[in-house]
């Protein structure tokens, strides 16, 4: 169950490139970031949690941020997240930092659970048990079409469907696929 296959799929279709530098935000305790790594990706990650990340350095040899503040702008290929936003206390911040450390051209993927109404129609009965004190962000296309109008961006639904996103990575348009699945995906491109 703490397979990246699917997070890895996703990435694959965004480039062809090799050795694309990767930033893991909110890795926990790593085993995503060793993941993204053995598929051939420069891993850098960062965690708040301090056991959690010293796990990831100690134990899976996972490169550790300590302090984000070190980070250079237009560093990274990929800013990666998967089910962090929905807790994040100042969204804005951490998106704004994103798109500081990304290069040109560089890709912001984020995974969260799928706040659209879409999927509480599919889901109702457990819907609501999605948000609250643990997810305290709200996310669903809406947001995300609201807050990156100026960029190019995909959103979409598990399951993810490669092909679209290689047809979003070559094209000029703006797409917004399927939007009933379990997890929601956002993918934003640097300008």
């Amino acid at each position: 169950e703490k397979s990246y296959k699917t997070y890895l799929n996703v990435l694959i279709n965004l480039s062809d490139r090799k050795n694309l530098k990767l930033l893991d935000f909110g890795c926990s305790w790593g085993y995503g970031s060793f993941q993204l790594e053995k598929q051939g990706y420069k891993v850098q990650s960062y965690e708040i949690s301090k056991p959690r990340s010293n796990y990831a350095k100690t134990k899976l040899n996972v490169k550790i941020i300590d302090d984000l503040s070190s980070l250079e702008n237009n560093q990274f290929d990929i800013f990666f997240c998967s089910h962090v936003l929905e807790h994040m206390t100042d969204l804005n911040s951490t998106i704004n930092f994103a798109f500081r450390v990304l290069k040109k051209d560089g890709f912001f993927v984020a995974f969260t659970p799928n706040g659209s109404k879409y999927h509480r129609e599919k889901r109702q009965k457990n819907w609501n048990h999605l948000w609250g004190m643990a997810h305290p962000n709200f996310l669903d296309e809406n947001f995300y079409k609201n807050y990156f109008k100026d960029y190019k961006y995909y959103i979409t639904s598990s399951p993810y469907n490669g092909d679209t996103i290689k047809k979003f990575v070559n094209s000029d348009n703006i797409y917004c696929d399927e939007l009933s699945g379990e997890e929601l995906l956002i993918i934003v491109k640097n300008k």
